[in-house]
């Protein structure tokens, strides 16, 4: 006795109904723990994890059904191991999924041989089948036998058995499996109904945490069987989360701005999708997002967000880095010694939104100028010359054609538009290729600096700076210019060769060339 004093001072066994302490049991294959936690009293508590991961080898040991186990788990001070199974049972209410298809006894009987076995006087027992056969909706059923229930019925009989002892203790195991929604959702309630009123531990194992989220107090995580978080919802950082859809156009920022000032998290908005997450705290709901009426903002579409062992795992990752609302939450308004204080919070949140606004604003019109050119240069029309010129503008923006910054934009655009933009890579390439090779011809011909050579250059200049219309006019030029054609057309088809190397993609750009050829075949007069 004095052992169990110490503990309950050492692990202030007045707060928890069950300590453990180094839990460790080996298999074969894989090790559950060693790993320690506490269970708050009064508490909903939540052990989640992948299959595999050690729920059940705990809960088993929990209820003495196994106590080969190293370490020591504690109920209500008292060690499981050191003291009589029955007598901590006796507190305890455990869920389980019973068949009852052998079973001719009905449904009244069998509850009276259940609560005469859990040590329960008649009188009372009485007053709580009645009771809890009407909570579940069975109570029409009583004198009917249980191997002709259907599998709803027999999994509310077994929920019946675990709460008609109004144990101390109870651990439910899927208690929504083999029922349909409304079931599900009425037994959550009627456990929560349970738990305010009789103060009772509830643990948890459930798989899809999104039905009874709102109901849980504190999570236990359990992966390939070590301990990866034991606290409370807050400490956990988990939000229940649900992706807004508004109606066109409307401004998120404004929207991620009403919504922080009054205390509700935002991530994530997608300008594409009119869309963004919003985070839910234990008191919010959905109808807190009214506050965006005030704004002219509309919600268009709701769809909640699936809470899951991978969502949980991700939250535990970020907790290093917090998230932190874009706009400050403003204080209760209903205290007046606040007033001052919000009054700084709004001037400072307005400001950091008109200051979002510009850049906006700014980085929309830059896009659009970029867009702009990005257009031109898609236009098949452009011929090699031009494209030049337009890669010199880009330049000339401080967009870096060398460093290919602008791939990113340009397979951006080539999904949402033409499978043309795949060859945009190859352009910039021949671009790039063109002009090395015209500034090195440029300063050789300078070196030789003759008359005729001047006359050349000059022409050379009107022509690839000309339009289209401008280039099929007819030039005068010195029978020299045979020489230069020549030239140009043994360069041209040196960039065909080298491209008649590349795969499909680079077939329009074959096809450019040719057509430059032929161009240059009509423009420059034959020499005499």
């Amino acid at each position: 006795m004095k052992h169990e004093i110490d503990i309950r001072k050492d692990q202030n066994l007045d707060k928890y109904e069950i300590v453990v302490e180094n839990f460790h049991k080996k298999f074969k294959d894989i090790n559950i723990g060693p790993f320690s936690f506490k269970i708050e009293k009064g508490k909903v508590n939540a052990i989640l994890g992948s299959s595999g991961s050690g729920k059940s080898v705990f809960i088993n040991s929990l209820l003495g059904a196994t106590l080969s186990y190293k370490g020591t788990i504690y109920i209500n001070g008292k060690d499981r191991k050191k003291y009589n199974s029955i007598e901590i049972n006796s507190k305890i209410g455990f869920y389980t999924q019973m068949d009852f298809s052998l079973y001719p006894i009905s449904a009244y009987a069998f509850l009276t041989n259940i609560c005469n076995v859990m040590g329960i006087n008649a009188n009372l027992a009485n007053d709580r089948i009645e009771f809890w056969l009407k909570k579940f909706d069975l109570w029409t059923s009583k004198d009917k036998a249980l191997k002709d229930f259907s599998w709803g019925m027999k999994n509310r009989m077994n929920l019946i058995i675990c709460f008609i002892k109004e144990p101390q203790i109870m651990i439910l195991d899927e208690p929504g499996s083999n029922l349909d929604s409304n079931w599900r959702s009425k037994t959550y309630d009627i456990m929560n109904e349970f738990n305010a009123t009789t103060n009772c531990t509830i643990i948890l194992v459930v798989h899809n945490i999104n039905e009874v989220y709102d109901n849980i107090d504190n999570f236990i995580i359990l992966e390939k069987g070590q301990l990866l978080f034991s606290g409370t919802k807050k400490e956990l950082g988990l939000y229940k989360k649900i992706k807004v859809f508004f109606e066109t156009n409307s401004d998120l920022d404004l929207v991620e701005k009403t919504l922080n000032e009054h205390d509700i998290l935002t991530f994530e908005p997608n300008s594409t999708e009119n869309s963004i997450i919003v985070g839910l705290k234990k008191n919010q709901s959905f109808d807190d997002l009214s506050i965006l009426n005030s704004v002219n903002i509309k919600v268009k579409t709701v769809i909640s967000q699936q809470i899951n062992i991978d969502e949980i795992k991700k939250t535990l990752k970020d907790k290093e880095r917090p998230h932190i609302p874009k706009y400050l939450p403003l204080s209760n308004l209903n205290v007046g010694a606040n007033v001052k204080n919000n009054k700084a919070i709004k001037a400072a949140n307005d400001d950091k939104y008109l200051s979002s606004q510009k850049e906006t604003e700014m980085q929309h019109f830059e896009e659009i100028e970029y867009d702009k050119l990005l257009t031109q240069i898609f236009d098949e029309e452009n011929d090699l010359e031009t494209l030049i010129q337009l890669s010199n503008s880009l330049q000339n923006d401080d967009m870096d054609i060398e460093d290919m910054d602008i791939d990113t934009i340009l397979l951006q655009q080539e999904e949402a538009k033409s499978i043309k933009k795949m060859k945009t890579k190859q352009k910039i390439k021949d671009i790039k290729e063109i002009k090395t090779k015209n500034k090195t011809e440029s300063k050789a011909m300078n070196k030789k600096t003759t008359p005729k050579d001047n006359d050349v250059v000059e022409v050379a200049k009107k022509a690839k700076t000309s339009k289209t219309t401008d280039i099929q006019k007819t030039l005068t030029v010195p029978n020299i210019q045979q020489e230069q054609k020549d030239n140009k057309v043994a360069k041209i088809n040196k960039i065909k060769t080298e491209q008649i190397n590349n795969n499909d993609e680079s077939q329009i750009i074959q096809n450019r060339i040719e057509e430059m050829k032929n161009r240059l075949n009509k423009t420059l007069p034959k020499s005499k």
